[in-house]
C-alpha cells in the first residue's frame, strides 16, 4: 500500500446550472433543503481576488466580539475549514447569528449558505480485448450495445485502465479487500478527514462498495487502475463543508501532479444543493480536473453543475430506476439496480448487492479510466465528450427528461 500524505481537518442531488458567476441561488432543488442544515453552521464563499488572510483576520474580529455579547456560556469555534482552490476561496465556519448577518452585506462576500448533512446515495436490496466469462450483470451491460450478447461476458482493453487513477471521496477503502489486491499497492491512502490513520477505515463499506465498481478484479470496470482514497465520511455522515474540503485535497493533489489526463474524481453522495461544492467543480474543471458524481435517489430534478458528470441508474431491463434523478443535469445512465461489489466485513472477499447512483457513477468513472488509458483526453472537457459520443444512444426506457445515452466501454461489441 502507498501513501501520499496526510491531512489535517479536512455530499449531493443538484439541473443544469452554470455557478462560474451567480449572484443569487437559483430555485430550490432537493426536497430535503431545509431539514439538513445544521445550526449555526455556515459557507462562506468570497468574490474573486479577495485576500482570504484578511478576510478572516476581520471574521475573527466579529467573532470574538460576539463572544463578549454571549450570555448563555457557548463559544461557538469560529472557522475550521479554508478553502483556496484556484478561483474558488472561501471558508467553513460555525458562528452566532449576529456575525453571519454583517457577512452577508460585506462586500468580499459572494454568498452564504448553511453547512449541511450529506450521506450515501445508494439504497440496499481498441487494444487487445480480454473478456471476464460470468462477468456480473453490470459489467456485461456497458461492454454491449444490446441485450442479447450481454450473456457473452464483460469485455474489455486489455490496458484495463493501467497507470490510471481513481479519487474516491467517500468513507474510505478498504484496502485489505481480496478484490484490490493490495500487494501490488493499487488503493493508495491519500486525505483522513481527521487526519488519524484509524480514521482510514472503512467502518460503513459504501467506500469498499464504489471502489470495487471502478476498479476491483471481479466487479470493476477499469481493473488495472490505482484508486486512491479520500475519506471524507464517518461511517454514512458527512457535511458539505467536509466534502468540499476532501473535494479540495483531491483536485489539488491531481493538478500539482499533472494527473488530470490520467484520472478522475468520483462522488458517490447524496445531500441538499451545494452552491460551494458546485462552484469547487466549475473551478477544477477550468484546470482539467474531470467529476463523476451520482444524479441522485429521490426521484426529482438533478441539479449538479454541468461541468459535472452526473449518472443516473438503471435495471437490468434498462429502464431508468424509479429512484434515480431526472432532468437535463442527467449526463447519461448506468446500471444502478441490483449491483453487487466488495464489501466490508468477516474476512476479505465479502461481498454485497445495493442500488443505487452511487453504483451507477463508479462505473461511468472506471469507464472514463479506460477510455483515459487508450485515448489522449487532456481536460474535463474533452473527457465528456468523448465519454457521451461512445455512450450507446436510445436504449434507456423512460429518462425522465434526460438524455437517452447508456454507459458503454468502447468494446466494439
Amino acid at each position: 500500500m502507498r501513501m501520499f500524505m496526510r491531512a489535517s481537518a479536512l455530499l449531493l442531488s443538484f439541473s443544469s446550472f452554470d455557478f462560474s458567476n451567480a449572484a443569487a441561488p437559483p430555485e430550490k432543488c432537493d426536497p430535503n433543503d431545509e431539514t439538513s442544515a445544521i445550526p449555526d453552521k455556515y459557507i462562506v464563499t468570497l468574490k474573486p481576488h479577495v485576500n482570504l488572510t484578511a478576510h478572516l483576520e476581520h471574521v475573527q474580529a466579529l467573532h470574538a466580539a460576539s463572544i463578549t455579547q454571549r450570555t448563555d456560556g457557548v463559544i461557538p469555534p469560529g472557522v475550521f475549514h479554508q478553502y483556496d482552490m484556484f478561483d474558488f476561496t472561501g471558508y467553513a465556519a460555525h458562528l452566532a447569528a449576529s456575525v453571519i448577518d454583517q457577512l452577508h452585506t460585506h462586500e468580499d462576500v459572494l454568498f452564504i449558505e448553511p453547512d449541511r448533512e450529506f450521506s450515501i446515495a445508494s439504497v440496499a436490496s481498441a487494444p487487445t480485448l480480454q473478456t471476464q466469462a460470468n462477468a456480473p450483470w453490470h459489467l456485461n451491460q456497458i461492454s454491449h450495445r444490446t441485450l442479447d450478447h450481454e450473456k457473452e461476458g464483460y469485455v474489455y482493453g486489455s490496458d484495463a485502465g493501467w497507470a490510471t487513477y481513481a479519487y474516491v471521496v467517500d468513507s474510505g477503502i478498504d484496502e485489505k479487500h481480496a478484490e484490490f489486491d493490495d500487494r501490488k499497492g493499487r488503493v493508495i491512502k491519500g486525505f483522513y478527514l481527521l487526519g488519524d490513520p484509524k480514521d482510514a477505515v472503512d467502518t460503513s463499506g459504501h467506500g469498499t462498495n464504489v471502489a470495487g465498481l471502478i476498479g476491483g478484479k471481479t466487479f470493476g470496470v477499469a481493473k488495472k487502475c490505482s484508486l486512491i482514497d479520500v475519506k471524507v465520511l464517518i461511517g454514512t455522515k458527512g457535511t458539505t463543508s467536509d466534502v468540499v474540503k476532501g473535494y479540495q485535497w483531491a483536485v489539488k493533489h491531481m493538478v500539482g501532479t499533472t494527473m488530470q489526463a490520467r484520472a478522475v474524481i468520483n462522488l458517490s453522495l447524496r445531500g441538499s444543493f451545494s452552491w460551494s461544492l458546485n462552484r469547487a467543480i466549475n473551478s477544477a474543471a477550468k484546470k482539467g480536473v474531470t467529476t463523476v458524481v451520482s444524479a441522485g435517489n429521490e426521484g426529482v430534478k438533478s441539479c449538479w453543475t454541468k461541468k459535472a458528470i452526473a449518472v443516473g441508474a438503471t435495471d437490468q431491463t434498462r429502464k431508468r430506476a424509479k429512484f434515480s434523478n431526472i432532468g437535463p443535469g442527467v449526463a447519461l445512465f448506468a446500471p444502478g439496480v441490483n449491483v453487487e461489489s466488495a464489501w466490508i466485513g468477516y474476512g476479505n472477499a465479502k461481498t454485497l448487492t445495493v442500488s443505487g447512483t452511487s453504483q451507477a457513477a463508479p462505473l461511468a468513472a472506471g469507464v472514463i479510466l479506460l477510455l483515459k488509458s487508450s485515448q489522449k483526453l487532456a481536460d474535463a472537457k474533452v473527457t465528456r465528450e468523448a465519454l457521451l459520443k461512445a455512450a450507446t444512444p436510445g436504449v434507456v426506457g423512460d429518462t425522465g427528461g434526460a438524455p437517452n445515452l447508456f454507459l458503454y466501454n468502447g468494446s466494439g461489441k
